[in-house]
Parts: structure tokens; sequence; C-alpha cells
């Protein structure tokens, strides 16, 4: 176990190295809410596992050997999800999109592009969510097993989700109505 000495030791070294650990997480990511959370997984995981770190042994290789290997179960997670970010024609068709009618289609029509970029402002984790939730039916202990992840993690997620489409379908329609 790691003496009070050694771990308020451990903690600067972790905390000195924040913005370096956030500009590698915003390159693994390209999104600066993911790379938040990238960010705060591997200072959890890294505070989790400083008992197997040796003070004896240099602290940086351990650190970015701990950094790059969470960034990549992260991809794994998440890197991978680009078919289902957004859906087919097909889908949304079948999800009772295309009307009969030429002017409600092309309502739906707009309607689908304002939905697409308001989903475009969510980070990639949040977009996921808020899809297997609400599209895919799924409920958050269904959606938690799938994504290897824990149900409050889940929630959270969307729960933000909820509040970043909200903002983002906001400002889309007083965008629409400015410009008409």
């Amino acid at each position: 176990m790691i003496m009070e000495d050694e771990q308020k030791s451990f903690m600067e070294k972790v905390v000195g190295l924040n913005r370096k650990l956030y500009s590698f997480c915003l390159g693994k990511t390209g999104e600066a809410e993911a790379a938040r959370d990238l960010s705060q997984e591997i200072l959890l995981k890294a505070f989790r596992f400083q008992d197997r770190y040796s003070p004896e042994l240099p602290f940086l290789p351990w650190f970015w050997t701990l950094a790059r290997n969470v960034a990549r179960d992260w991809n794994r997670r998440w890197g991978d999800l680009k078919r289902e970010d957004f859906p087919e024609q097909e889908e949304w068709e079948q999800l009772g999109v295309q009307e009969a009618n030429a002017d409600l289609r092309l309502d739906a029509r707009s309607q689908r592009a304002r939905l697409v970029r308001a989903l475009r402002a969510l980070s990639r984790p949040q977009r996921r969510v808020a899809w297997l939730f609400y599209v895919r039916d799924l409920t958050y202990a269904e959606i938690a097993e799938r994504l290897g992840m824990t149900l409050g993690s889940v929630k959270c997620l969307a729960q933000r989700a909820r509040v970043a489409l909200k903002r983002a379908w906001e400002a889309e329609g007083k965008l629409a109505f400015a410009t008409t």
C-alpha cells in the first residue's frame, strides 16, 4: 500500500498532467466532451490502481501506458459505433417518418435533418445511449450490458443527452425561424 507522502506525491503528479491528458484524449476522441469523459475515466483508473505503481520506477511511462490502455478500451467501446450513430433511410421509414402527403414528407425530411443536426451536437457516447434508448427501445440495464458500462453511467449519459438534445433542438428551431 502506498504511504501518505507517496500518495500525496502521486496525486500531485497526476493532477499536474491534466492539460496534457486532455490534449491526448481530444486527439483520441475528436470531441471536447468525449475528451473530458475519457480524461476523467483515465484519472479514476490511475487513482484506483495507484497501488500498482512502484515509486522507485519512473511515473510517466506507467501513467501514459495506463492512459493508452484506457483510451484503447474507450475506442473499442465507442469507436465502432459510427454505423449505428445515424439511421439509414429504411430505418427512418420503419419509424413512421414516411407520410403519404408530399407536404408532410417534406416537413418530415426537414424535421429529420433537424434531428440529425441535433444528434451531431451530442458526444459519441451520449448519441449512442440516446439512440439505443429512444430508437432501439432498450432499457438502461440492456444498454449498460451491451456497452459494458455501469447502470449509473448509462443513466448519467442519457440525462446529459436529453439536456444537450433539448438545447440543440431549440437552437435549431430558432435558426429556422430566423432564416424564414
